[in-house]
């Protein structure tokens, strides 16, 4: 009887879920143009280099979710900072491209992240699940 006693008395083992990192997927759209065309762009997330991009091309990276800060960068020219809050499972598209000006020596030498340009051109909200009745 007191094995039994035993195997009662044993700790039991509780197991803590894994927690996943919440992740959003950014998508970088860069379209053909004569400026830069053989040069790839560095794609900046957070300040640290994800990846890069070339002309005429579409590249996907995981990022967390929370606030994000995007930028690019091809040698000494950059572009200004582009600040996102992004929801888990979000899908957010981004469009690099070269800032067509006259001035784009100058801007390229003396103006501050004005060689490239970051905009935002879509954003999927992630749809939440009803509760009721589907009609």
């Amino acid at each position: 009887m007191a094995w039994i006693a035993g195997l009662l008395m044993t700790p039991v083992k509780q197991y803590t879920p894994i927690s996943r990192p919440r992740t959003c997927l950014l998508r970088v759209v860069r379209r053909s143009s004569y400026a830069d065309k053989f040069r790839k762009y560095k794609i900046f997330v957070n300040d640290e280099q994800v990846g890069t991009i070339g002309t005429n091309n579409t590249v996907e990276f995981q990022v967390p979710d929370g606030h994000l800060k995007v930028a690019a960068q091809v040698d000494w020219g950059q572009s200004k900072s582009l600040f996102i809050d992004a929801a888990p499972n979000q899908k957010i598209e981004v469009e690099v491209s070269h800032t067509r000006s006259f001035l784009a020596f100058y801007s390229a030498m003396f103006g501050y992240g004005s060689y490239l340009t970051l905009k935002q051109v879509h954003r999927d909200v992630p749809r939440r699940r009803s509760r009721g009745r589907s009609a």
